[in-house]
């Protein structure tokens, strides 16, 4: 996969020597950087579009992710604000305004932009399973689990293939001291992602508590397996 944007970045770059890229094709090399981890090559191709056209959020969102996942919060936060002044109904820029505000401790405002992300999400029927969960996973750190269950719930019925959901689901279900219904969304959530670590490591630890060992080990044995693949 990743060898697909390589070649694609690489083509781009000869094009742009040749003539300049238009927007579409700059965008599509920023991603391809995206995609490689190359975020130092994407920024500037994702300026060079903002500053040519300044009411686009989709630059400035993308900017934002950026400063997100070097965490660089604050920014992150700044960047997202920004990008809803210039459209108000940007759904993921609430979502990950969300998660910069969680970042920085900020739970409050972090829990009124998942729950804007999720207003608008119901209102289109957009169909994302992100604002449900993210919003869950929240209010589970700040052992709200009734409120949180539902949410685990709504977004495994917005995307019926989303793995995450039912993980998160099954450590909610575990801390409630549902054992069985943890293991059935634990099993759900490997099925769906065969190549998901967590849901193993966590099938580990309730087989382990329920006395049965060989399914512990094996659990466990899959877990570290898929842990190393991941690493590679």
């Amino acid at each position: 996969m990743t060898g697909e944007y390589l070649d694609s970045a690489i083509a781009l770059k000869k094009a742009e020597a040749l003539a300049p890229l238009d927007a579409r094709s700059r965008f599509t090399l920023a991603m391809s950087y995206v995609v490689l981890g190359q975020r130092r090559w994407a920024r500037p191709e994702l300026e060079t579009l903002a500053r040519a056209d300044a009411r686009n959020p989709l630059y400035p969102y993308w900017m934002a992710r950026l400063d997100y996942d070097e965490e660089h919060y604050a920014d992150a936060v700044e960047g997202f604000r920004h990008v809803l002044a210039l459209d108000p109904a940007y759904l993921r820029a609430h979502d990950n305004l969300g998660l910069a505000l969680e970042a920085l401790g900020r739970e409050d405002e972090a829990i009124r932009s998942y729950r804007e992300a999720l207003r608008l999400d119901r209102l289109r029927k957009a169909g994302s399973p992100w604002p449900a969960l993210n919003l869950g996973i929240l209010l589970t750190r700040l052992d709200r689990l009734d409120e949180a269950e539902p949410l685990f719930r709504e977004s495994a019925a917005t995307d019926p293939r989303f793995a995450p959901a039912h993980y998160q689901l099954g450590l909610l279900l575990e801390r409630k001291g549902r054992a069985g219904d943890a293991v059935a969304e634990m099993d759900q959530a490997a099925q769906l992602d065969p190549h998901y670590p967590e849901p193993h490591d966590a099938l580990a630890r309730l087989y382990r508590r329920e006395g049965e060992a060989a399914k512990a080990d094996g659990a466990l044995e899959r877990f570290l397996a898929l842990k190393k693949e991941k690493g590679r």
